[in-house]
């Protein structure tokens, strides 16, 4: 009886797994009717046959496992790109209409500049006495108006948030249905706190504004020494930063005994010419003329 040996080989040349194959071929058994004797011979050919399929599997199975990998590697970086985040952005100037069928805006968000709130107003409405008017703050408990034709340009110092915006007519005998408008500041052009931190209200608050004239001058230093040279003593002042950046309005605050006693409004004109009016009494102030 022959003794054969059949140990398959990996394709790295490592074995597979610990196992022999043994088998026994008899030369005196006679073969089944049909069917062939296998011998030493055959089982040596089926090792070679498959050593021989093993090497030519190997290319194939290593470039497949090469691409899935390269298939993973590039979704995942297609997956952690990051993506470029775009701001929304809004006009900085809007446009308002009063037509005869009411106010119009061309816009409900309105990004602020940094010297106030742009509106452009155009009168269609075929009637005179035309006033913008609009409301804000809160419970819209701020507000003003403006006469205004075709054209008109205003800046105004609106505080950032919603405002409501109305034409009037016929020196506002007739007025329109407000529309509201929501004013962005993504650059932090308005600032506010300063004055509440002296103890001073806003300078349109003023009581006492018609005691005293405004002064004028060339800047707004000249124009504050106008204003000051008419109280019974001396009031140096000092710059707050208060409302928009560069708005042609400026806050101040005249101190006495090194205390904040009043609040100045500073305005310069298209000229380049400043007035300068007192506006409201801080909390330790009093009035008193010469």
């Amino acid at each position: 009886m022959e003794q054969f040996d059949l140990s398959p080989v990996s394709p790295s040349g490592v074995e597979l797994s610990a196992f022999r194959l043994h088998g026994t071929v008899s030369r005196t058994r006679k073969p089944v009717a049909g069917q062939t004797r296998r011998t030493a011979r055959d089982g040596r050919r089926a090792v070679a046959n498959y050593r021989l399929g093993s090497a030519h599997m190997r290319r194939p199975i290593a470039t497949t496992v090469n691409l899935v990998l390269l298939a993973i590697t590039t979704g995942c970086g297609h997956a952690s790109a990051a993506l470029p985040s775009v701001s929304p952005t809004f006009a900085d100037v809007v446009d308002v209409d009063c037509s005869p069928s009411g106010t119009r805006a061309s816009a409900t968000q309105l990004t602020v500049q940094r010297d106030g709130v742009h509106i452009r107003v155009q009168n269609t409405s075929g009637s005179s006495g035309v006033y913008l008017n609009y409301r804000y703050g809160e419970g819209m408990g701020e507000g003003g108006g403006q006469p205004v034709g075709s054209g008109t340009l205003l800046v105004l110092p609106l505080a950032p948030g919603p405002v409501q915006l109305h034409c009037s007519y016929d020196q506002s005998t007739r007025e329109d249905r407000p529309v509201s408008i929501d004013l962005l500041d993504p650059d932090r052009s308005w600032r506010t706190g300063a004055l509440a931190a002296l103890g001073c209200p806003p300078p349109e608050k003023s009581l006492v504004d018609w005691i005293y004239r405004p002064g004028s001058g060339s800047t707004a230093d000249a124009a504050l020494a106008a204003l000051t040279a008419q109280l019974d003593e001396p009031s140096p002042w000092r710059h707050v930063r208060e409302g928009y950046e560069a708005a042609a309005r400026q806050t101040y605050v005249l101190m006495r005994a090194g205390q904040p006693w009043a609040t100045v409004s500073v305005t310069r004109s298209a000229a380049d010419s400043y007035q300068a009016s007192l506006g409201s009494l801080c909390s330790a102030g009093r009035v008193t003329a010469r």
